[in-house]
């Protein structure tokens, strides 16, 4: 993380501890922990983090956002 330029966040930043409050540039996901979830709710976060991603993708490749 000390040389990145971004760092895409996952969501702890209701932690204790979040390494990302420290970075520069976050791409904060906030995503829902799937710790102790039914399969069903743990598929649903597996589908909306490939979603994310994918966007984050796109947004790069359209120069909506640098990294």
């Amino acid at each position: 993380m000390r040389n990145a330029t971004t760092i895409i966040n996952m969501g702890c930043k209701g932690d204790k501890f979040c390494p990302t409050l420290f970075a520069p540039k976050v791409i904060d996901l906030d995503i829902e922990d799937p710790q102790d979830k039914p399969m069903e709710k743990v598929r649903e976060i597996r589908d909306e983090i490939k979603k994310r991603v994918l966007e984050i993708i796109n947004d790069i490749e359209d120069n909506k956002i640098s990294i």
